[in-house]
């Protein structure tokens, strides 16, 4: 967050590990009270993951210096950990993991879990094109082509919307096609299932950052970020919202599921 004109990062896991990454061998020079230059613009790609970083709205980017001078005030030395008691309490404060035997499982199932969420989107992507493709909507090409070019005020030249405009009329029929599931079928999204699904991605993005478990405070404080940012609150409900269409539409048709190798899934998800 901004306090008295310097951002202050109360959670810096995120920014340290970006760092780490950036400096490689010059970071083991570095000691206690020492500081380095970093540029935010350098180490995070899209203005929304600068602005999570920076505990700041979107909008607010554009008064921020990217260059910060980063201090050093602790310095930890990490080790390989036996897998002993001590390991799973500190790793697994909840208790649902007490041996090496109960930790194999934890990784299988995480990696399942991630299987499914690829498979899982997969099939998204397979069903909205069916769905496109049997409902045969003609859209106004014409005037959706103008409406662009106007509401982004010159921003995008026309011919940068001609260049991709068949992904936008794509993505802008398959909208439409969800709000005619989620009138015809009183589809809903409470804002329990949002702040579940915005704590979930800040677990996640914890998760790069070597923290698989991160504490419930830390996480509720993220989920609220980034339900209170306007556009990534948004992208949380529009994403709540295709899954519970699609899981409302594979009830009403015949799904049937086929095991494919690794390769075999990269094929069909290319072919979409």
């Amino acid at each position: 967050m901004i306090t008295g004109g310097r951002v202050v990062q109360e959670d810096g896991i995120a920014i340290v590990y970006k760092v780490a990454a950036a400096l490689g061998d010059k970071l083991l020079l570095v000691n206690i009270d020492s500081f380095t230059q970093v540029n935010v613009n350098e180490l995070y790609k899209t203005p929304a993951q600068r602005a999570a970083v920076l505990q700041v709205k979107e909008n607010e980017l554009e008064g921020i210096k990217p260059e910060f001078s980063l201090e050093i005030t602790k310095i930890r030395k990490f080790a390989e950990p036996e897998l002993n008691e001590e390991f799973f309490k500190m790793a697994f404060p909840a208790g649902n993991v007490k041996t090496a035997e109960e930790f194999e499982a934890f990784v299988d199932a995480e990696i399942s879990k991630e299987l499914r969420r690829e498979s899982d989107y997969l099939f998204t992507l397979q069903l909205r094109d069916f769905l496109l493709k049997k409902a045969g909507l003609t859209m106004p090409v014409e005037f959706l082509k103008r409406w662009l070019y106007v509401i982004n005020e010159g921003k995008f030249t026309k011919e940068e919307i001609e260049k991709d405009f068949d992904a936008f009329v794509k993505l802008f029929t398959w909208n439409y096609l969800q709000k005619y599931f989620i009138k015809q079928d009183n589809l809903t999204v409470t804002p329990e299932e949002a702040t579940a699904e915005a704590k979930a991605l800040a677990q996640a993005q914890f998760a790069q950052y070597g923290l698989p478990t991160a504490p419930e405070d830390m996480l509720a404080n993220y989920a609220k970020k980034i339900l209170e940012d306007r556009e990534q609150g948004q992208k949380i409900y529009e994403k709540l919202y295709e899954m519970k269409v699609v899981e409302d539409v594979k009830s009403k048709i015949k799904v049937t599921e086929k095991a494919v190798s690794a390769e075999e899934f990269a094929k069909l998800a290319k072919e979409i």
